[in-house]
């Protein structure tokens, strides 16, 4: 895209697959070139309940960027009062909002009872990044060809690891418990999640990647570290990501969004705005 209200450029492309086992795809992905705003989400839920959550969620998102575009004042009902950065407030807020509508879309329906979803989204502006997340999808930044993970899974796994309390690391115990989310758009009885938000420097070269567990399954953190410093044109980026994920076991939706930050001169390249809400 070219130079927006902030005058940083950047390049982008995304994608999504089923990958080789799953029958449908719970992953949905957002990108708003004007706001240079990019969100990825994972469904989780039966009866479809985790496309509906995961696909609700990105156009909630959306829809609420839209109606604060013009009134950074209208972060109403949702606001984030501990938040003190305007921007910080406007994108932590989106997840909020996002979080209420699959919580009552949830409860609506029987079939639908306990959907949720895993969100991150990345919002450039001002020479930042500004990165929230919930769940186990991740953002990292690659620069000068160093790999920083800009998230941390909200996992029962890794809370575990994290306060020591995991007590094996049986690969079978493992595989059934990385499912486990402890935290979620939508999940849980309050009208408010957690967020985490960092916000980060970001220059020309360097490069983002957001993406659903499908993909940090099958792809090791070396793996992308190389291939983020190696490829150079965000389109190729991602289909070198994608193929090396399908190559494996597939057993998950893959998605990815690639992000880099342009010099001056540089010239964006062109995505979908928004994957819509599959039929009821």
């Amino acid at each position: 895209m070219g130079a927006g209200k902030d005058e940083m450029k950047i390049a982008f492309h995304c994608d999504t697959n089923p990958g080789k086992v799953r029958g449908t795809n719970e992953d949905a992905l957002l990108v708003l070139p004007d706001e240079r705003l990019f969100v990825v989400a994972d469904g989780l839920g039966g009866h479809a309940g985790g496309e509906i959550a995961s696909h609700m969620a990105v156009r909630k998102i959306r829809d609420f960027f839209r109606l604060t575009a013009a009134d950074m004042e209208a972060t109403w009902p949702t606001i984030a009062s501990e938040v003190e950065d305007d921007s910080c407030r406007r994108l932590v807020s989106a997840i909020q909002f996002a979080h209420s509508a699959v919580q009552e879309e949830g409860s609506a329906s029987v079939e639908r009872q306990g959907m949720s979803t895993t969100v991150v989204a990345a919002w450039f502006q001002g020479g930042r990044a500004y990165v929230a997340h919930v769940g186990d999808s991740r953002c990292y930044k690659s620069s000068g060809g160093v790999l920083t993970r800009l998230t941390r899974d909200h996992t029962l796994v890794n809370e575990m690891r994290e306060d020591g309390t995991l007590t094996t690391e049986s690969p079978k115990v493992l595989e059934a418990l990385r499912h486990v989310l402890s935290r979620a758009v939508g999940s849980g009885s309050t009208r408010r999640v957690v967020v985490d938000l960092s916000v980060v420097d970001a220059k020309p070269g360097d490069v983002f990647l957001l993406c659903s567990d499908g993909l940090t399954l099958d792809v090791s953190d070396e793996e992308l570290r190389d291939v983020l410093a190696e490829e150079e044109i965000p389109e190729e980026t991602v289909r070198t990501l994608m193929a090396l994920a399908l190559s494996r076991t597939g057993r998950d939706n893959v998605t990815a969004v690639l992000v880099k930050v342009l010099p001056d001169d540089g010239v964006g390249d062109v995505a979908p705005d928004t994957m819509e809400l599959p039929p009821d």
